[in-house]
C-alpha cells in the first residue's frame, strides 16, 4: 500500500460521512469531543479518501460542523473503496484501556484548570481521586509511632506487609 499522503484544509462541507460508518457515541460523548476542540484545537485530522468520504473521524466532523468550523484539516488518502471500508473498521476497532493507576497519577500531577480541561466528567476524576486519598489514609492507618531512642522525636513508620 502506498502510504503517501497529503494534509490540507479542507471544506466541511465538502466531506461526505460514510454511510456504512458503523461508530457512534452518544450525546454526552460527543458534547465531550466538542469541549476538546475548544480547548486544544482541531489537532487530529480527519481521514479522507480523494473523492472527500470520511473515513476515520466522522465524530470529529460533526463536533467541528456543531461548533460552526468551516474547515477542518484532513489527511487525504487514495485508496479503492475495499480498502476504504478496511481502514473505516481498523480505526474503529482499535483501541485499549486507560490503566486507573496511572490515570490517577496523571490525574495528581495536573492542577485543577488542566482536569477541567481534559474534558473528563469530574465525577469520574473525582473517583480517581478518591481513591488515592482512601490509599493514602490506609497507609496512614497501618503506620505506627515511633520514638527515637537518641534525641525523643516521635516519628511515623509504615508498617510493611510481607
Amino acid at each position: 500500500m502506498d502510504t503517501r499522503h497529503q494534509i490540507e484544509m479542507v471544506d466541511t462541507i465538502s466531506l461526505k460521512p460514510a454511510a456504512y460508518n458503523p461508530r457512534q457515541i452518544s450525546d454526552w460523548e460527543m458534547r465531550k469531543l466538542m469541549r476538546s476542540l475548544e480547548n486544544f484545537g482541531f489537532i487530529d485530522p480527519i481521514i479522507v479518501n480523494k473523492d472527500r468520504t470520511v473515513i476515520g473521524g466522522h465524530q470529529r466532523l460533526e463536533a467541528a460542523k456543531s461548533l460552526g468550523m468551516e474547515q477542518v484539516p484532513c489527511i487525504i488518502v487514495d485508496v479503492s473503496k475495499g480498502l476504504e471500508k478496511a481502514m473505516n473498521l481498523a480505526f474503529n476497532n482499535t483501541g485499549g484501556e486507560n490503566v486507573q493507576e496511572l490515570m490517577r497519577l496523571v490525574l495528581v500531577s495536573m492542577t485543577e484548570e488542566e482536569r477541567i480541561k481534559s474534558c473528563l466528567d469530574q465525577s469520574e476524576i473525582e473517583k480517581l481521586l478518591g481513591e488515592i486519598k482512601k490509599q493514602a489514609e490506609k497507609d496512614e492507618e497501618r503506620a505506627v509511632s515511633v520514638t527515637c531512642p537518641t534525641c525523643g522525636q516521635k516519628v511515623k513508620e509504615s508498617i510493611q506487609s510481607e
